[in-house]
């Protein structure tokens, strides 16, 4: 557990019973602190939204700190391995930036690159919505990219519904006959754009 103002930091063995102060860096401002899953005791913690170029990292549990930079923008982050996790934050608009990945391995603390988040696809509306047999999307078709779409419908469990690669055409017809009734979730993309909306199927 962590807290800022000053920078705090308590560890509980007994699932919260109790609590033994831990020794923690007073800079920078931390707010939110992440296990690294598959590690023993590996943990990152970083300000969580005062947009702070760094976060810091211990391997043993808090005997040590170690000091990584990371773009400013990124408030927050989620591992899934020591070399698979993932950052996020405010967009910015210099370079349409917001997006990041973990590189490297936590053995060697390299941090990121930087994944350019996808402009919005220019869909007018759906003309179809409730919809039954089909959906009607209308598009600006000016839009410059690729000549096609890649279709996604995922059901209101999160599944995968739908997948197919339609025509970028002024108006996108998708058969949906043969889904359940139910709220789906539409994601049209390409290569550098994409869209995505909530729609009936009755």
């Amino acid at each position: 557990m962590t807290t800022f103002q000053p920078n705090q930091a308590a560890r509980t063995t007994d699932g919260g019973a109790t609590w033994a102060t831990i020794p923690i860096p007073s800079s920078p401002r931390l707010a939110a602190i992440e296990y690294i899953p598959g590690t023993e005791d590996t943990y990152s913690v970083n300000d969580g939204f005062f947009e702070s170029s760094n976060l810091l990292l211990t391997t043993d549990g808090s005997m040590s700190w170690e000091t990584i930079s990371h773009p400013p923008s990124m408030d927050c982050m989620q591992f899934i391995s020591p070399t698979i996790g993932f950052g996020g934050g405010a967009v910015n608009v210099s370079d349409n930036s917001g997006l990041y990945k973990w590189t490297g391995n936590l053995s060697d603390s390299t941090f990121t690159s930087t994944k350019k988040i996808p402009a919005n696809l220019e869909v007018v509306e759906i003309l179809t919505n409730p919809a039954s047999s089909y959906l009607a999307i209308k598009t600006n078709n000016s839009l410059e990219g690729s000549n096609t779409l890649k279709v996604e419908i995922f059901s209101g469990y999160g599944q995968l519904a739908l997948s197919k690669v339609v025509d970028n055409k002024a108006i996108i017809t998708i058969p949906i006959g043969n889904l359940p009734n139910g709220i789906y979730l539409l994601c049209l993309r390409d290569k550098s754009h994409y869209f995505s909306r909530r729609f009936v199927k009755q």
